[in-house]
């Protein structure tokens, strides 16, 4: 047997509804001679199943709703025909009873006389005719052999329920409920309006000239709406978010140069704005390169795969290099934005990553799944995470020792550095081994962005660099080799440290190592707050208004990015629902919208309780020090 899945028009398309798309071929060979060999039949794809189930003596799946093709099968005897036709009336028959509550056709009365108003008594009686000239015919043991017109009545009873059986459930299977889903499609447009006006609301700055820089990250979005109607861009839409994210990019370096100009000098905040973009773009084309995706070129092959064929010893070489390049990176940040103020807090947090570190280093050098020793992990990385959060607010001094100011703004840094750190060590467990390098680069990325935006020198507005920040973690995740399809999910890495199974902890640690680049970029944004809000409060803190100022764009901006990207893909998705690979392209990227909307959800619920916390903290202990002072 030989079946192609769909046709092609003269032009390349072959996803619509067109003829040539839809008309495929379905060859049956054998060594048997078949009837009416001239003739050629039609059947639907559906009936596929049904009839290759026959072929090969099994039952037809319960759920197919797939008719069989008679003539692959005119070389038996008629009442071996026959009972295949029965079968599949009986399959049908089980399957139609399942769409209503009380299914008997013993019930029903079919005298020709009633009239019958269609439901499951039609069903009923039409198959309980095909069966009742059935019995009749196969009664005649003598004469059944030249009683043809008899064979041909039953086989038409039987094609008759079967045609308007399999039509019924096929409606009934593509039927939905347009009034729940219009209401849905509201609720879900109201929620993006709603977070929109929002976002509106929180610039005050409406009459302010707006750079190109500003335009083009608003106009990201909108090419990524247009171009969810191809389902080329599905399988290729790693390429969008590389190339908009890098185009983003050359822009605030042209901004940053003109900036220079301008200003006729140059400074060292001006050259590390530079060196900083020029990081980031460079990181980005190597993870681009790591995982391509896609159509892989044959002269520029993956990165990756260059790495698989050299071997495990530079691939576990790279993996120790970068666990070790990260906690440097990570440790020199914390080193140069605290050193002068809070040098112990420093020495004490380092103190506290550098115990797992040995261990994943220690995981990694043995080369073996030692469960415990995972587990240690997890717990102290765990531990640690949550012990920050709680104790950091009250432990750290609520003034800084040198400029007098408030130390709301440290705290939330250290808290957000703690984050960042632990997620990296966890993606260095989690990872496969070939990924840990492009973690290290995307981490990079992040913090060399984060490093841009610190400078503000170029005034850039606080939703630009959250959605900057945003569209990095989206390319960073198909640059560690996510794509749009199930297949390139890692379900080993969802039992690392597992002792025994369980569906939730492989669910959890399998949505670690598919989000970790969206969620490594949320929860860096903890390292670039805006804390004027709170500084400039009176004695008693206006909690809501300081909350406002500060989580206003790094909450609602990627909650408004995806929202708009999930209503647009489920109205594609419903219009697209008749395309013929809506199960195979746009259903299982569906799948992944809704995970990224948990991440992004996620994501923001931790910042905002972080934030929240500390916030209160230190407000409950200013005010607290200006009565004991008063």
């Amino acid at each position: 047997m030989i079946v192609s899945d769909h046709g092609m028009t003269e032009s390349g398309n072959h996803g619509g509804s067109s003829y040539e798309e839809t008309d495929s071929l379905a060859l049956f060979a054998s060594a048997q001679k078949f009837r009416d060999v001239e003739n050629r039949k039609e059947a639907y794809q559906v009936d596929i199943a049904s009839t290759v189930a026959l072929l090969f003596g099994v039952p037809i799946p319960v759920n197919n709703v797939g008719t069989v093709m008679s003539q692959v099968f005119t070389s038996l005897e008629d009442d071996q025909q026959l009972r295949l036709l029965e079968l599949n009336s009986w399959q049908l028959l089980r399957l139609i009873q399942t769409h209503f509550s009380e299914f008997r056709c013993a019930r029903f009365s079919c005298d020709s006389s009633n009239d019958k108003n269609g439901g499951a008594e039609s069903f009923c009686c039409s198959y309980l005719a095909a069966a009742s000239l059935h019995r009749s015919w196969a009664s005649k043991n003598s004469s059944r052999s030249v009683d043809e017109d008899g064979y041909m009545s039953v086989v038409l009873a039987y094609r008759d329920f079967l045609g308007t059986a399999s039509k019924w459930l096929s409606s009934r299977s593509t039927d939905k409920p347009i009034c729940l889903l219009a209401l849905g499609i509201f609720a879900m447009a109201l929620s993006c309006l709603v977070l929109t006006s929002l976002l509106f609301l929180l610039d005050q700055k409406v009459n302010s000239k707006w750079h190109l820089d500003e335009s083009f990250t608003v106009a990201v979005i909108f090419i990524l709406v247009l171009s969810m109607g191809s389902s080329s861009m599905i399988e290729e839409e790693q390429y969008i978010w590389h190339f908009m994210t890098s185009s983003l990019y050359f822009l605030l370096l042209r901004r940053t140069m003109q900036s220079i100009i301008t200003n006729g000098k140059q400074n060292i905040g001006s050259s590390d704005s530079i060196y900083s973009i020029i990081v980031v773009l460079i990181c980005g084309r190597i993870l681009r390169g790591w995982h391509q995706g896609g159509v892989n070129w044959t002269y520029l092959t993956d990165i990756s795969k260059i790495l698989e064929k050299a071997g495990t010893v530079y691939i576990n070489s790279l993996h120790l290099l970068s666990v070790v390049f990260i906690m440097i990176c990570l440790a020199l940040l914390l080193l140069a934005k605290l050193q002068k103020r809070r040098f112990s807090v420093v020495l004490l947090l380092l103190l506290v990553y550098l115990f797992p570190v040995l261990m994943i280093l220690t995981q990694i050098t043995t080369n073996q799944d030692d469960t415990r020793l995972i587990q240690t992990i997890y717990a102290l990385i765990g531990i640690s995470t949550v012990g920050i959060l709680v104790a950091l607010p009250w432990l750290m001094p609520l003034l800084d020792p040198v400029s007098k100011e408030y130390s709301f703004g440290d705290a939330v840094y250290v808290i957000g550095w703690c984050y960042v750190s632990s997620w990296s060590l966890l993606q260095m467990l989690l990872q496969q081994p070939v990924n840990s390098m492009p973690t290290a680069l995307l981490l990079v990325q992040i913090l060399a962005t984060i490093r841009y935006f610190s400078q503000g020198g170029l005034h850039i507005k606080q939703w630009v660099k959250v959605a900057s920040l945003y569209y990095v973690g989206m390319a960073g995740h198909f640059g560690l080799g996510n794509t749009n399809t199930l297949a390139t999910i890692d379900v080993a890495g969802a039992f690392i440290g597992i002792s025994s199974h369980s569906t939730i902890i492989s669910g959890i640690l399998m949505f670690i190592i598919t989000y970790a680049s969206p969620m490594l970029a949320l929860l860096s944004m903890l390292m670039d707050f805006d804390v004027r809000a709170f500084a400039n409060s009176e004695e008693n803190v206006d909690l809501g208004h300081v909350l406002k100022m500060t989580l206003g764009y790094p909450c609602l901006v990627p909650l408004v990015l995806n929202s708009i990207l999930l209503v647009t893909y489920t109205i594609v998705l419903l219009l697209m629902r008749n395309h013929l690979f809506v199960w195979s392209v746009f259903s299982p990227k569906y799948m992944y919208v809704c995970a990224t909307t948990a991440c992004v959800y996620i994501g923001v619920s931790i910042v905002a309780l972080s934030v929240t916390y500390t916030c209160a903290v230190f407000a409950s202990r200013r005010k607290l020090n200006c009565s004991t002072s008063g």
